[in-house]
This record gives structure tokens, sequence and C-alpha cells, in this order.
């Protein structure tokens, strides 16, 4: 298996949007509707967003992408939260806005020293192989180089096999939460492990 972490380019933005809703189709297609693949492309290819090909590393085997994780430093977040939500505004609506202000109240926050994982996901026929922890250990070495001293992310409480993985990988659980989107209750585990 040659294997490989690379930086995203704009070129693979059809593996991001496949990959993005993998590791939460519900909520983002609640968030979304029926714009969810051209919101998720979108803010992709643009720079300076949290949804940004900047925040994302690949993982590639054979030069076939296999997995993604989106990731960046609590210093990004707070730089570039309002121009994410300024993106996102002009996709979804001024109806949006609430909803957008809903996920934030619940899992936008970050701390100072903060890296945050905000989505990870490997393809079905790469599962299995252990590419999830290299992008861990990848976002690990990554938070290190920013100078963070803990790496968070939010996981639904039914993905039992995220669950399983990150507490696997030293995680451990903040804090639950609950959102209410377009009639669907999302729980969330806010879990981190010091580095």
């Amino acid at each position: 298996m040659n294997l490989m972490i690379t930086k995203a380019c704009i070129e693979e933005v059809n593996h991001f949007v496949e990959l993005v809703l993998m590791s939460g189709r519900k909520f983002f297609e609640t968030l979304f509707g029926d714009q969810t693949r051209g919101v998720l492309a979108e803010l992709y290819l643009e720079k300076e967003n949290l949804l940004s090909h900047e925040c994302c590393m690949f993982a590639k085997i054979n030069d076939c992408v296999a997995g993604m994780v989106l990731a960046y430093p609590s210093t990004y977040a707070a730089r570039f939260r309002l121009r994410t939500g300024a993106l996102l505004i002009k996709k979804v609506g001024i109806l949006g806005i609430l909803q957008l202000l809903k996920v934030n109240e619940v899992i936008g926050k970050h701390e100072r020293g903060e890296f945050y994982i905000s989505n990870l996901a490997v393809y079905q026929e790469f599962r299995r192989r252990g590419l999830a922890q290299e992008l861990l250990c990848c976002c690990f070495e990554s938070a290190k180089r920013a100078l963070c001293v803990k790496v968070t992310l939010d996981v639904e409480e039914e993905n039992e096999a995220a669950i399983k993985l990150y507490t696997k990988m030293g995680f451990q659980v903040e804090k639950r939460s609950m959102l209410r989107l377009g009639g669907n209750v999302f729980r969330f585990m806010r879990m981190s492990k010091k580095i």
C-alpha cells in the first residue's frame, strides 16, 4: 500500500464534497437543503473560509483519493469565521441565518490554543487500513506546528465507529450538546486530546 497524505488542491473538489457528505450527510442536507453540494463545492474552492481547500488534507493510496480531513487551528477559525458566515449567507439566504447561528452556538466555538477537526472521512473501500489514524496523526503534527495545546472535534453521538476510533486515539469527551435544525435533532459529543 503506497499511502501519501497531501495538501488539498482545487481539482479534488468532487472528492471533498463526497467525503464531507459521508461525514455528516443528514446534518449538511438539513442545513443547506437542495443546495448542499453546490455550497460545499463553492466554499471548498474559495480561500479563507472554514470549508476551504486551504484547511484540507487528502489520504491517497496509489494516487487515488481514499480519505480526507478538514481541520484548522483556532487562530484560523477566529480570523475567517465571519467571512465563512458571509459566504454562507450569500448561498442560503437570510432565512438560513438563524440556522447558521444555532450551529455556531453549538459546534462553532473554539478556544485559544485549540486545533479543530471539522470533518474526517474515508471511502468505504479504503476503510480498515489505518487511514483515519494516519489523518489524525497528521492533524496532531499540524496542531503542534501551529503551537496548539489540544485537538478537538465534534462527533454525532450515533456515530459509534468514529467515537471508538477517537477514544482509541486518546480523545476524551468534554461535553455533550444538542442542536435542533429543520425538524431534526442532532446530538454531538465534543471530544479533545491534549498534545
